[in-house]
């Protein structure tokens, strides 16, 4: 999610979370989780207490940053990009484009998502 403001340095840019996909993926003891970004290293995300009930995005400059590298941001009002979350161990998740993600997979069309890995829209 961008919340209207473009900063160069990233600030303002989330990745928003069904709430299924938080309930499955975080625990609610954590309060912050390690989120490797592409060409940023991995990050500290905060999760607020509005993580848990109206508000769940993780939001942090090195995303901002990236999505302004592989030109997904800014994007057109209501057109979000599709964004990848993978699950790798304990609180640490790595995110990556749809795209990247598409082409590594064979031509079978997979309906399922594959274990600890979660489709988001910003």
């Amino acid at each position: 999610m961008d919340n209207g403001q473009h900063h160069a340095s990233g600030a303002g840019y989330g990745i928003k979370v069904s709430p299924e996909d938080r309930d499955r993926y975080f625990q609610r003891n954590w309060t912050s989780v390690q989120l490797e970004v592409p060409g940023q290293g991995t990050t500290k995300v905060t999760l607020s207490d509005s993580f848990w009930r109206r508000c769940s995005e993780l939001r942090c400059a090195a995303l901002g940053r990236w999505l302004r590298e592989i030109r997904k941001a800014p994007w057109p009002k209501g057109h979000p990009p599709t964004l990848v979350i993978e699950r790798l161990e304990g609180t640490t998740f790595r995110v990556g484009s749809l795209t990247v993600a598409l082409s590594a997979v064979t031509s079978t069309l997979v309906l399922s998502r594959p274990s600890g890995v979660a489709l988001v829209k910003l």
